[in-house]
């Protein structure tokens, strides 16, 4: 368990770098990059991040969607849970496509919209999740008590909503 945790840190830390700063100059003085400042690069790590976890999403949603359609139909059709899996399917798609968006919108938003788009992009991220992760686990174990905590979910993918709502009037 240890080596995944040091492998999953590793990937992120290197998908998704830090700036760094006050860095020792070959003088022997702190070294301030002069091209870019903090909120910029913060603008840009935020961007990246949400347009690679909505892409991440969406490759999962399709890769599951053509699961089920094809691999898991009959074990679906048999417990009257496909209509469910696409219910997921659908849901984790259209919010992959909206973490996509919320990073393009960060290009051109200020400081107060990228903090609301950030968090608009992590409700939905966290929405999807919770919903469409219970829709799935009730689909492929069976047990309805799952379905708990789906409303969480929506309640997360709403909140990101309102949060994108609330960004596009600071634009």
């Amino acid at each position: 368990m240890n080596v995944l945790v040091r492998d999953l840190r590793r990937w992120f830390n290197s998908a998704f770098p830090v700036p760094q700063y006050n860095k020792i100059g070959t003088n022997g003085w702190l070294h301030f990059p002069q091209r870019l400042t903090l909120p910029t690069d913060l603008k840009i790590y935020f961007m990246k991040f949400m347009i690679q976890a909505g892409g991440i999403l969406g490759a999962l949603a399709v890769a599951l969607g053509a699961f089920g359609a094809h691999a898991l139909k009959g074990m679906l059709e048999a417990s009257g849970r496909s209509e469910t899996f696409e219910t997921a399917v659908k849901y984790q798609f259209y919010h992959a496509i909206a973490m996509v968006l919320v990073g393009l919108l960060m290009q051109r938003a200020g400081a107060d919209a990228v903090k609301l788009l950030g968090w608009s992009g992590n409700a939905f991220a966290i929405g999807v999740i919770i919903f469409s992760g219970s829709l799935y686990a009730i689909c492929f174990t069976g047990i309805t008590k799952f379905g708990a905590t789906a409303p969480i979910g929506g309640l997360a993918l709403i909140v990101g909503w309102v949060l994108l709502i609330l960004a596009a009037g600071k634009l």
